[in-house]
């Protein structure tokens, strides 16, 4: 399951058994804001800042498949909002695929790639792909596939990761989205006793002299251990 780092970590699953997760996440930081005024359409150039937070829950079945679904709420100071997202997923050793959707009932998108106005309700697809061993050097990359909107890794990501023992890195490139230009992104995830996984991620970039950057943290936990 992936709360900040950008794929699908196959959690070994016995034959006769599955699966379920349920986590938190939350993040915020600042970017560049491009726009007009709406009264006299002169040009806006501020620096803004954001926030967002959501649960998911993942169940997953022996052989590599696996539904998640998430629900937050976003802000920033020209809008906010409700937003979900509802993916699928297949692991294998050497391969993830993931794919779904994303809404929400007030457009996130404040830079205007996707949507014109900021006051639109916003749905796209969503996918993450890995190519290598989960439990090895991988490549991942994805898009809208992050339970955050305003996730650290943009709206679109890819980089390549490494996990050892407990602990799992990535290091790649995070696209604009809520930032007004591309930056660099990290994320880092750690498993702990007690079927409790940590994970906090970043990114950095610069846009018109300005420093444009995210930060998250993540807990998500083996929902038997509740029981």
């Amino acid at each position: 399951m992936l709360l900040t780092l950008p794929m699908m970590i196959a959690v070994p699953v016995p034959p006769d058994s599955t699966s379920t997760r349920i986590g938190a996440t939350g993040t915020t930081g600042e970017y560049f804001y491009r726009g007009l005024l709406e009264c006299n359409s002169e040009p806006v150039n501020e620096v803004h800042r954001f926030h967002d937070a959501a649960v998911v829950v993942e169940h997953a079945w022996p052989g590599g498949a696996a539904v998640r679904g998430s629900l937050g709420r976003f802000s920033n100071p020209l809008t906010g909002g409700v937003h979900g997202a509802l993916s699928i997923g297949y692991e294998r050793r050497l391969v993830g695929l993931g794919a779904g959707v994303v809404g929400s009932d007030n457009s996130f998108d404040v830079q205007g790639d996707f949507v014109a106005s900021p006051e639109a309700p916003l749905w796209l697809p969503t996918f993450s792909l890995r190519l290598g061993p989960a439990r090895g050097v991988f490549f991942s990359a994805g898009f809208m596939d992050q339970p955050l909107v305003y996730s650290p890794l943009g709206y679109a990501h890819a980089g390549l990761g490494t996990h050892r023992g407990r602990m799992t890195a990535w290091l790649g490139v995070s696209s604009e989205g809520p930032w007004d230009a591309p930056g660099v992104a990290a994320a880092l995830q750690a498993s702990l006793r007690g079927g409790l996984r940590v994970g906090a991620a970043g990114r950095i970039g610069h846009s018109h002299e300005v420093t444009e950057w995210g930060a998250s943290v993540s807990l998500e936990i083996d929902a038997d251990r509740l029981r």
